[in-house]
């Protein structure tokens, strides 16, 4: 597993990565699950929950191409966003 993100474009992760707290997560707070499907239609990526729900994520090949998905939600939705860029050790 770990050779494939090493050697896997980023576009291809998402259907390989999979959290057991994200379900648990949303039965405890189901706004997560209206920001989750807020934010997956209005970018038509997958939306990520991280460990038990702090925090979502949208994988993206570049930097750029993250700040164009940043740039094209609402004020209201951008306002809780911030683009991360991982840098390969």
């Amino acid at each position: 597993p770990v050779d494939f993100f090493a050697t896997t474009p980023v576009e291809q992760w998402s259907t390989h990565l999979h959290n057991s707290l994200a379900d648990p997560a949303i039965y405890v707070e189901p706004t997560l699950a209206a920001l989750k499907v807020q934010f997956e239609a209005l970018t038509g990526r997958t939306v990520h929950i991280t460990g038990s729900g702090s925090a979502m994520f949208i994988l993206a090949a570049t930097q750029a191409a993250a700040e164009s998905i940043l740039a094209n939600l609402p004020p209201s939705l951008a306002n809780l966003c911030q683009v991360v860029e991982h840098t390969k050790h």
